[in-house]
């Protein structure tokens, strides 16, 4: 989907062609059922480094995915036994 490419691509400020093909994160056919399948679902994945939804309407949401925390690290937390 054009849409989704060109959504991405003015949410990072980067040239369309210079994105991966949209065929590496998620099959085109997927995206086609949900918009012109019947009901109102939507889907979600990674692509370009981004978290694009779309939903049954077409609607394109795209947000920077955050690093996952590195592996070990915990998040601050009061004595031991708490």
């Amino acid at each position: 989907m054009e849409t989704v490419v060109l959504a991405v691509a003015d949410a990072t400020e980067r040239d369309a062609l210079s994105l991966p093909p949209l065929a590496t994160s998620i099959d085109p056919d997927v995206l086609d059922a949900v918009v012109d399948g019947p009901g109102n679902g939507s889907v979600t994945f990674t692509y370009a480094s981004q978290e694009v939804t779309v939903a049954h309407d077409g609607d394109v949401s795209v947000s920077t995915v955050l690093p996952a925390r590195r592996a070990g690290t915990r998040a601050a937390s009061g004595p031991a036994g708490d």
